[in-house]
């Protein structure tokens, strides 16, 4: 991996995504994210090929994130809704 790992920000009352280094360097636009976690209805985690996907449902719609360490960043959410 190039440069520091993905930042998963967890802060009351929403999630934040930013991308890494390396996808900074091959991708252009605004790709940071937030998500309301009160808005989170349900969270799930799927095989993929090298990693794993983690989808985020809301009722504006599902955000599909695939990282590396997939289950803990989905374990790190559900605990911070379960905290609310």
């Amino acid at each position: 991996m190039i440069g520091p790992p993905p930042k998963h920000l967890l802060p009351e009352p929403e999630s934040s995504h930013a991308r890494g280094e390396l996808n900074r360097s091959v991708q252009n636009g605004t790709l940071d994210l937030r998500v309301e976690l009160g808005q989170i209805q349900q969270i799930d985690v799927f095989p993929r090929l090298i990693t794993k996907t983690v989808e985020v449902h809301t009722p504006e719609g599902v955000l599909k994130l695939r990282c590396f360490g997939a289950m803990r960043f989905a374990q790190s959410i559900r605990e911070a809704i379960a905290a609310l």
